[in-house]
């Protein structure tokens, strides 16, 4: 997984095919990610908290029950608005 972490971030690898995996991730809140970027879909929702993502042309807050989707190639940052667990398929295999 890409991008700088600032501040508590664990992860906990759920399950791995053949082209995609599925990851828990917990946040402490103020963890913050670097903007960065991914070649490939990423799919998340948040089980637990309240997270928000930003990206250069908006900002989003999810909460509890809320997923959201980034694009391919999308430049975008995490931020734990509190402390949050997020379920998140990867597109890709690292």
């Amino acid at each position: 997984m890409c991008g700088c972490i600032l501040g508590g971030k664990e992860r906990k690898l759920l399950v791995t095919g053949k082209t995609m995996k599925l990851v828990e991730v917990t946040l402490k809140k103020g963890t913050r990610e670097g903007f960065h970027t991914h070649d490939y879909e990423q799919v998340s929702y948040v089980a637990e908290g309240e997270i928000e993502i930003i990206t250069d042309r908006e900002r989003n807050v999810y909460r509890k029950g809320e997923g959201f989707c980034i694009p391919p190639n999308v430049k975008h940052q995490c931020v734990a608005v509190d402390d949050s667990i997020v379920v998140v398929v990867y597109g890709q295999i690292n």
